[in-house]
């Protein structure tokens, strides 16, 4: 044993051998701390390395992205939208998309302000089904009108709407507000869930990033703001996944068949909520936000116009839905 040793000794004294050994004692020590301490090598590197990303993307493959470009599309949108407005069909037209799978997204006089009409029906929604989360017997709550109807016509003469004095479970009242766009629901709803929670439907809003007061205290909306309710729907991050899949269910059945709906084929479903205003003979705004459910590219659109008449309007929308559609659906057959 110390011949052994004294050779070891001895081979090791040389200048080039001692510098060999000691780079492979550098390079086995990196290895090790490497492989035990940062898991390179193993499942798990992701993890680590990238621990400060989503959860859901850290370990996912890197693909080159895929260069989406709309510079036809939005210049098609814009000579479009010059000429309603040199006809006289429309005086506003403001255009919002998001591509929800590989992200691409453009606005056209996205700063436009509007009045939000019947779209604030989407945050009562979001409000009731945040208080539902941890409180699911609310849905199975009984309601009703009591004597009077509240003040507000209903837009587009809505099928149904609720009967005074008739009692409704909370869950009901909440479908006929997004399904039938119901404004003595809307009332109810509004009215019975500030009673529960004061300042839940304000405190959606700054929860979601969204105003809604001018300066002179009007309300208004801007497109892209209020198209981020949507996108938090879509990826549950604002509400759980069950309450999520309830919103958009409701949003999926509404009896608005027109506007986007009309400019997309029959068998692609279209999560979405639109608003009305009759301000005063020929000013009127007619919108329509939404996901449009393509298979291979979801999509979000929303499309909001002030102009003389409502189906002028409605028109527009349904065009500019039907151009959109046209363009996702070839790149996707392309890609």
């Amino acid at each position: 044993m110390s011949r052994l040793l004294t050779r070891i000794r001895t081979f090791l004294a040389r200048p080039a051998v001692a510098i060999c050994a000691f780079l492979c004692c550098i390079g086995l020590s990196g290895y090790i701390f490497a492989t035990q301490f940062l898991n390179v090598g193993n499942d798990n590197t992701c993890e680590i390395v990238f621990s400060l990303l989503n959860p859901r993307r850290r370990c996912e493959k890197d693909e080159p992205p895929k260069k989406q470009e709309y510079d036809l599309l939005i210049k098609t949108l814009n000579w479009r939208i010059d000429e309603w407005k040199r006809n006289g069909e429309a005086t506003h037209v403001t255009v919002y998309f998001r591509d929800l799978q590989n992200g691409p997204i453009f606005g056209i006089n996205e700063q436009e302000h509007f009045a939000p009409a019947s779209l604030l029906k989407v945050p009562i929604l979001i409000a009731l089904l945040k208080y539902a989360e941890e409180h699911p017997q609310v849905l199975k709550e009984n309601i009703s009108l009591g004597d009077t109807i509240p003040e507000g016509q209903n837009e587009f003469d809505p099928e149904k709407t609720l009967e005074p004095r008739k009692v409704y479970t909370v869950e009901e009242v909440l479908r006929r507000m997004i399904v039938y766009s119901d404004n003595s629901s809307k009332e109810l709803l509004r009215n019975y869930i500030e009673g529960i929670s004061p300042g839940i439907i304000e405190q959606t809003f700054i929860d979601l990033g969204i105003s809604l007061k001018n300066t002179d205290d009007s309300q208004f909306i801007v497109v892209k703001s209020y198209a981020s309710l949507f996108r938090s729907l879509f990826n549950a991050s604002y509400l759980n996944r069950e309450m999520s899949q309830k919103a958009l269910s409701l949003l999926s059945v509404t009896e608005f068949e027109d506007g986007i709906v009309t400019g997309i084929p029959e068998n692609i479903p279209v999560a979405h909520k639109f608003g009305f205003l009759d301000i005063a003979e020929n000013q009127r705004q007619l919108h329509d936000c939404g996901i449009v459910y393509d298979p291979q590219t979801p999509y979000l659109l929303c499309v909001m116009t002030r102009g003389k008449d409502a189906p002028t309007l409605i028109s527009i929308i349904s065009k500019i839905s039907e151009s959109v559609y046209a363009e996702v659906s070839l790149r996707s057959k392309t890609l």
